[in-house]
């Protein structure tokens, strides 16, 4: 898929720094090609067995996101645990290949709704850092009226976590908690999706 974006963007150079990114949270990380939903979903349904939760057959993840959100409230503790579920896990071709294309000034901004830090690892294996390189941004941390200021004004990449951050000690898990980060940037993805965007699951 990466491929063809980079064939689709490169035929356009004349619109280069005009394309934003939209991620999903399907990307995959390496070695196991882990999605990055399922290791969350993974994350809910360790913390049920450990606090001995019954779950139904059917979508047993869906019922451990559901209880693990309403009793495990303490944000900085979801992202210990997703931290420590990321043991061993690296950034995959796909982030690294991003990252890549970000470095080289093809996208001016990435909206995603991954919480991990796989991103910002492949920007970092690309000598580039948060605050100094780009700005990271938080959905549900950071004001949207800042997001929309660091779109619209700086000339630094922007990445908008719409999801979530676990570097910024802020996860939700269960899609109500993810729609209502969501919501509080709803005016800055609308005016962000007037641009060339490109939608990545």
């Amino acid at each position: 898929m990466l491929s063809a974006i980079t064939d689709y963007i490169k035929s356009r150079r004349h619109q280069l720094g005009k394309h934003v990114v939209f991620l999903g949270s399907a990307a995959r990380s390496s070695p196991d090609e882990t999605r990055v939903e399922d290791l969350i979903a993974g994350v809910a349904l360790a913390w049920a067995a450990e606090h001995g939760k019954p779950l139904p057959n059917e979508e047993p993840a869906a019922a451990a996101l559901g209880l693990m959100a309403a009793e495990a409230t303490d944000h900085a503790e979801r992202c210990a645990r997703l931290q420590e579920a990321m043991a061993g896990l690296r950034p995959s071709e796909a982030h690294t290949r991003l990252a890549r294309m970000m470095s080289d000034g093809y996208f001016p901004a990435v909206f995603t709704t991954d919480p991990t830090d796989l991103l910002q690892r492949g920007l970092h294996n690309r000598h580039m850092e948060p605050d100094k390189d780009y700005h990271l941004m938080v959905a549900g941390v950071d004001p949207a009226d800042d997001i929309q200021v660091a779109l619209e004004q700086s000339k630094r990449i922007v990445v908008v976590k719409c999801a979530g951050d676990m570097t910024r000690g802020y996860l939700p898990m269960t899609p109500p908690e993810v729609r209502k980060s969501i919501d509080t940037i709803g005016a800055v993805i609308e005016r962000a999706s007037r641009q060339l965007a490109l939608f990545v699951a």
